[in-house]
């Protein structure tokens, strides 16, 4: 969203009934949160923890995923994640009436740290219901210079 200072956007719908979901429940408690990265390996594992566990569950352990310390947040991040940023909240936006269906909250984080793996891997994005996106393939091109 931004580079100074550095921030992420997401958007939270609430679940089934209006109730808020976990991520955005402990974000509002807390103020912190980390955003992990997701490969196509594990998409499978991914998926799973977006099941209906009760509050309080760690959902890590019920899939098979690794927690690590956190350097500057108290929660902890995923260690298969390709990457992962540490980030405060910043504010949240409400668009529509909170709980109601088709609504969301927009979260904004301030990034703290930033962590990436020494590996290649292939992102996984989330869209929403049952789709993710896959990107085969990852394109660096350099800013160009103006045109004579």
């Amino acid at each position: 969203v931004s580079s100074n200072p550095p921030c992420l956007i997401f958007a939270c719908s609430p679940k089934r009934g209006g109730l808020l979901k976990d991520t955005l429940r402990n974000i509002l408690e807390t103020r912190e949160f980390v955003v992990n990265g997701c490969s196509e390996t594990m998409a499978a594992q991914v998926h799973q923890t977006s099941a209906d566990y009760e509050y309080g569950t760690n959902e890590l352990e019920k899939v098979g995923l690794d927690p690590v310390a956190c350097e500057v947040v108290r929660c902890q991040r995923v260690a298969e994640a390709p990457w992962s940023m540490e980030c405060v909240l910043h504010e949240t936006v409400d668009i529509g009436e909170r709980g109601t269906p088709g609504s969301s909250v927009l979260v904004i984080g301030k990034i703290l740290r930033v962590h990436r793996a020494q590996k290649d891997w292939q992102p996984l994005s989330r869209l929403g219901g049952n789709w993710y996106g896959a990107t085969r393939k990852l394109l660096e091109i350099e800013r160009p210079t103006k045109a004579d």
